[in-house]
């Protein structure tokens, strides 16, 4: 329950108007998900709604929610650079902006620096703080590989071998999800605006 004292904080969350992309992605049951749409659709603030929702436990679908109880509680970030990182010509991370408007203040422990690109966010039904890292598609596989990942959402076109890099990265999530409740494991989200040099 939201104290209506710190309603304030929650504008951003509070804004949103649910789209038909929203409400598909709260019911459907796949594990990996695509989802492409033209410019200016909101696919990124609808994911990060989604998101931020799983980790507040508000989805339909229990398996989709992170719990008191997951031992994997770290969700990955993959755009084409960093946040925080100067590019003068575009704004190529549109992730970090998408779920920093709407995670209130007072829920995030530690921001993105440039020297580390992770959020600490405290979960709200008492489990250990749930992680939000970043990572780009030009870093190696070693500084990608590490610990197992809740949720992995992936932004714009990447390689083969990136794509091919995440799905391993689920495993641990996804059996301990089938173990709880014999079914669904952890979900894999793309993103992409096609652009003609993807369809050539």
């Amino acid at each position: 329950m939201i104290n209506p004292e710190h309603l304030n904080d929650w504008s951003g969350y509070l804004s949103y108007k649910p789209t038909i992309i929203y409400k598909w992605l709260c019911e459907v049951e796949e594990d990996i998900v695509c989802i492409f749409s033209g410019n200016q659709m909101g696919k990124n603030r609808t994911v990060a709604q989604f998101i931020f929702n799983s980790m507040l436990g508000l989805l339909p679908v229990p398996h989709r929610n992170v719990t008191p109880e997951d031992s994997v509680r770290v969700i990955r970030f993959c755009s084409e650079i960093l946040p925080m990182s100067e590019d003068e010509s575009e704004v190529k991370n549109t992730q970090y902006p998408a779920i920093r408007s709407i995670i209130p203040d007072g829920l995030i422990k530690n921001d993105v620096t440039i020297r580390k690109p992770q959020m600490s966010i405290i979960d709200r039904n008492g489990g250990k703080d749930i992680t939000i890292e970043y990572v780009s598609y030009s870093q190696s596989v070693q500084r990608q590989a590490g610990v197992q990942r809740r949720m992995i959402w992936i932004d714009e076109s990447a390689s083969k071998s990136f794509y091919e890099e995440q799905l391993p990265r689920l495993l641990k999530a996804s059996s301990e999800l089938r173990q709880r409740y014999g079914k669904g494991g952890a979900m894999l989200i793309v993103t992409l605006t096609p652009a003609q040099e993807y369809l050539g």
